[in-house]
């Protein structure tokens, strides 16, 4: 037969993903940029009243929020996927971590009113749950 007649399509650059896959990661992705964007409003008034100390701690916040918004609305690429669940895992880990030893090492300093203690035990479920699915985004993703 004529090889110029046998003429197969390339493959496709990315096999398609699994739509229900794909919506979850949206669905994770567009949970974690609007929490991202309170905190973003929550945190504007510090950086605003601090000097560029506040910016090192908070800006790459302000980053992983733009990835939120990009992986949730956009079409990146699985190596853009993975690298904004991964930071995301990093920034995330980072907040909750710190905030657990605040808490068990100074539980009263940490709580000091039952308003307050409200506030840390949501504060603290927040990132243990951004955390925890910042974890999962990046191994779903990964088998993308």
């Amino acid at each position: 037969m004529n090889p110029l007649l046998d003429y197969q399509s390339p493959a496709p650059r990315r096999p398609p993903p699994d739509p229900e896959r794909a919506e979850r990661l949206r669905t994770m992705a567009c949970f974690l940029a609007i929490g991202a964007t309170f905190w973003g409003i929550l945190c504007a008034f510090i950086l605003l009243s601090a000097n560029a100390g506040g910016l090192v701690i908070f800006g790459p916040g302000y980053l992983l929020t733009i990835g939120y918004y990009w992986r949730a609305f956009g079409d990146p690429s699985p190596q853009w996927c993975r690298a904004i669940w991964g930071f995301s895992s990093l920034i995330q880990g980072a907040w909750f971590t710190l905030i657990a030893y605040m808490a068990f090492t100074h539980p009263l300093g940490f709580i000091s009113s039952i308003g307050f203690a409200c506030f840390a035990l949501l504060v603290t479920l927040w990132w243990l749950g951004a955390f925890a699915m910042s974890l999962t985004g990046f191994f779903m993703e990964s088998r993308s």
